[in-house]
């Protein structure tokens, strides 16, 4: 319905994947669902060592969505992933729609820069940790500024172009939080600028 009316769609995924690799077996669903998970991999892989966990997550969590929706689903942002196999990822998205524009949140924060070559199409955009500074602080200027300094918006690194693009939350915590942050001349003002430049510029709005 999204592309029948001209809209591009691109997905999250969270990369820890059912083990909740970066935020522990006590997050999220608890404690048995990460077990039951640990233990299908075993069974299947004949071992549940974290490359193995990393292995099935993008062989079979991955694979699913990537074939199942195919083409439907025109980019991909991975969330956490330092917790994923982002060779193999990449290859399950590709091989299921090779269109597909993918990014991954591996890198440093609060720049814009084409942190992996070989496999991101945009940039990641990820402010500085808001518990540092909220998304419109200063600290978060130098990702305009760095898609500005490029030539019509793409991180060249490598000789490999990544889009450059940025993922602000609009209020103090992602997906909620009690006020918004941005005056409104300054959130126009940065993502024009983005715009203007080239680059590209995602809004988490809250639930």
């Amino acid at each position: 319905a999204f592309q029948a009316q001209g809209y591009k769609v691109l997905a999250y995924m969270a990369t820890e994947g059912p083990s909740k690799l970066k935020h522990g077996p006590n997050n999220g669903r608890g404690p048995q669902s990460v077990a039951n998970w640990n233990a299908w991999v075993k069974q299947h892989y004949g071992k549940d060592d974290i490359d193995t966990l990393k292995q099935a997550y993008a062989e079979v969590i991955v694979r699913e969505f990537a074939q199942r929706y195919g083409t439907k689903i025109d980019g991909w942002w991975f969330d956490h992933a330092s917790f994923g196999n982002i060779d193999l990822i990449h290859r399950e998205i590709t091989q299921a729609n090779p269109r597909a524009i993918i990014s991954f949140n591996c890198g440093k924060l609060g720049i814009t820069e084409n942190s992996h070559p070989d496999y991101e199409d945009f940039t990641l955009g990820h402010p500085t940790p808001l518990r540092r500074a909220p998304a419109n602080s200063k600290n978060n200027l130098r990702m305009v500024v760095d898609i500005e300094n490029t030539e019509n918006g793409f991180c060249i690194k490598d000789g490999k172009a990544s889009l450059g693009h940025m993922f602000m939350p609009m209020k103090n915590r992602w997906n909620s939080g009690a006020d918004i942050v941005w005056p409104e001349e300054q959130a126009v003002e940065w993502m024009q600028r983005v715009l203007k430049a080239g680059g590209a510029w995602t809004w988490n709005v809250p639930f």
